[in-house]
């Protein structure tokens, strides 16, 4: 009887595993479509449409020379492309830590001194979007997911003279196509 009990209970417990799972990458699905939407649409888009005219008065922030147009060229990537590259979830950790930093160099050190509740509060909200991103990662619902899905790893094992039967010494990422 207990073997039955135990058997039912974890299948509930695999099951609502699996419902929170998806409760969890839907929700990771919503901030990052959201948070990266209002940001590219927002800010980015009128910065991109109007790159020449925006690229004199660009503050330089960072102090990457007398020309702005190095800064202006990192936050467009950084908040544009990085900001994409969240949505479909591809690189997603590598383009939240890109967001992060943007995020950081805008509220302390672009918006530092406007009042607090305009801008710096603005980018503070995008930079705790983009940390829940990092630390839970893209969930689910994105392109990384799939890729990771396919990717298993393998260990080889080579034989040795002490043992006959091999030791692994290798571990390889392969594909996984639909060979099964």
């Amino acid at each position: 009887m207990s073997k039955l009990s135990d058997f039912w209970n974890q299948r509930l417990y695999d099951a609502h595993s699996s419902i929170a799972s998806a409760k969890l990458s839907f929700g990771l699905l919503v901030v990052r479509v959201t948070s990266c939407f209002s940001l590219i649409y927002g800010q980015e888009y009128g910065k991109l449409i109007s790159f020449g005219e925006e690229a004199t008065t660009f503050e330089d922030s960072i102090g990457l020379g007398r020309v702005p147009v190095p800064s202006m060229v990192l936050t467009i990537f950084a908040e544009f492309f990085c900001s994409l590259a969240l949505v479909f979830g591809v690189a997603t950790r590598l383009a939240a830590i890109l967001l992060m930093i943007q995020m950081i160099i805008i509220a302390f050190v672009v918006h530092i001194s406007d009042p607090f509740g305009g801008k710096e509060e603005l980018a503070l909200l995008y930079l705790s979007s983009f940390v829940l991103i990092f630390l839970t990662g893209p969930g689910r619902y994105s392109v990384d997911a799939i890729i990771s899905a396919k990717t298993k790893r393998e260990v080889i094992a080579m034989p040795d003279n002490n043992n006959a039967g091999g030791r692994p010494f290798c571990i390889m990422p392969t594909m996984s196509m639909a060979m099964a």
